[in-house]
């Protein structure tokens, strides 16, 4: 097909970004602190009085309360010793019964065939598990999505954990099959439901990368100037972001951040209300980057009613003062420069409407580039206008993703349903899922893409970041 072909050549970006998604060399392992149990302990007590704790408004639910099981997405932890770790609804005090089940039915199958139970399927329920080390994780949903999709949503949660006590959780378990790590969790609950909903709703977890804020290309090359003019002794990366957008990263040229590190970073911001009031100082293990050890971040926003927060970076448990210097330098020039205005401007407009792209026929989008890690979408416009419309279209996203990556990848797929038609479309250079009315055709939905190829073409300097700043 040569509509087909003509997408094929299409490529963005160069090989300055900002990141990737592979294991990063065994070099970086001198750039964090190994971590034992002592100071893991110490680290997560550091990192919980950064959160704001939140009541779980479900802790009082069990198996036999009448709403627990009207949940149409549970998920749960347990040890392989069967000892509870976390559940999203109800408290892990009060459904051991349901943690051991889990734990014994695993058991079961691998001492039967040393396999490893995958899922199961009970009318519209799946039971989806995954194990990882000593902790099992296991979903049950109702919702529709895929077991692939449901499994990748536990590996976020995985990270996410992993993020706070390290690989280094695996001795502790070796050393002491019964521990309980729930001494290790405290008040980190907010953090991890709130990476359930997001890996469960956001299309950078689905597409596995991240999601720039849109731009002018000179405002964001004064932000890379301003962060490469700030760097210090100690510096590993420096992140500026917003609402769950990346405005920019400074970085080492030999080292990269991968994507699923600066979604579980981005989460742990988002989810800590507590950071707006003040300069935050916390270990984190970034598990792709180097899953053996903490990081420390200097976290701080520009000012209490700003939405852009300033990420920085050590190795070193030290450097507090140092990176407060960096943080401080880094705000006196946006200020002398006019650029936190510039930027709130940017955070605070809409997202650039669908009619900018002039194709007619096209409703909405989702956009990833794969050399650079980034996805784009348009703001949702009618008859996306309430989150029920726009749930429900980013579960046909989700559908498409799943027939088009899936165990037997296609290059195309076009979906007709009840309210739309999506186009998914995958080449080594991108991932296009593309909605339309149920009446355009797949031929026209296939050159409507290609049009709007050539939009994001002339628009990628706004769209994503082509290159980060390195030293």
């Amino acid at each position: 097909n040569s509509d087909l072909d003509a997408g094929a050549a299409f490529v963005i970006g160069n090989d300055d970004g900002i990141g990737n998604n592979s294991e990063t060399d065994n070099n970086q392992s001198s750039e964090v602190v190994s971590s034992s149990q002592e100071n893991i302990e110490q680290s997560v007590g550091q990192l919980s009085s950064t959160l704001a704790r939140q009541v779980n408004k479900y802790d009082h639910e069990d198996e036999k309360h009448p709403n627990f099981c009207k949940h149409k997405k549970h998920v749960f932890v347990v040890s392989n010793s069967g000892k509870p770790i976390f559940t999203r609804y109800g408290s892990d005090d009060t459904l051991p019964t349901l943690f051991m089940s889990f734990t014994g039915l695993i058991s079961f199958i691998k001492s039967m065939s040393d396999d490893e139970l995958i899922e199961i399927v009970a009318g519209d329920h799946k039971f989806v598990f995954l194990e990882r080390g000593p902790l099992y994780y296991v979903c049950v949903a109702s919702t529709g999505e895929s077991g692939q999709l449901l499994r990748g949503q536990l590996e976020y949660l995985h990270a996410q954990i992993y993020s706070i006590l390290t690989s280094t959780i695996e001795q502790i378990y070796e050393k002491n099959p019964s521990f309980d790590l729930r001494s290790l969790l405290g008040g980190t609950e907010t953090v991890f439901n709130s990476i359930i909903r997001a890996a469960s709703g956001s299309p950078t977890f689905l597409l596995d990368c991240v999601r720039c804020l849109v731009l002018p290309p000179t405002l964001r090359q004064e932000i890379a100037h301003v962060l490469h003019a700030a760097r210090c002794d100690g510096l590993l990366f420096a992140i500026l972001m917003a609402k769950n957008q990346l405005i920019h990263l400074l970085r080492p040229k030999k080292r990269t951040l991968p994507f699923q590190d600066i979604l579980v970073l981005q989460n742990f911001v988002a989810s800590n209300t507590s950071l707006k009031n003040n300069e935050s100082w916390a270990p984190i293990c970034l598990p792709k980057y180097n899953s053996k050890g903490h990081l420390y971040a200097h976290l701080s926003y520009l000012d209490e009613n700003s939405e852009i927060c300033l990420v920085l970076l050590t190795p070193y448990p030290d450097k507090f003062f140092t990176l407060r210097e960096c943080r401080e330098s880094i705000l006196k020039d946006m200020n002398e420069k006019k650029l936190i205005p510039r930027l709130e401007e940017a955070i605070h407009a809409r997202n650039y409407s669908i009619a900018g792209a002039q194709v007619p026929e096209l409703r909405h989008f989702m956009f990833l580039v794969k050399s650079l890690g980034q996805m784009t979408a348009p703001q949702f416009e009618a008859p996306y206008l309430t989150r029920k419309e726009q749930k429900q279209l980013f579960r046909q996203y989700q559908h498409v993703h799943t027939r088009l990556c899936g165990p037997q990848p296609l290059q195309i797929y076009f979906q007709v349903g009840k309210q739309e038609a999506v186009l998914g479309w995958q080449t080594s250079e991108f991932e296009l899922f593309a909605t339309f009315s149920v009446l355009v055709s797949k031929p026209v939905a296939i050159t409507s893409c290609n049009r709007l190829l050539r939009w994001i073409k002339t628009e990628e300097q706004r769209l994503f970041i082509l290159n980060a700043p390195v030293w």
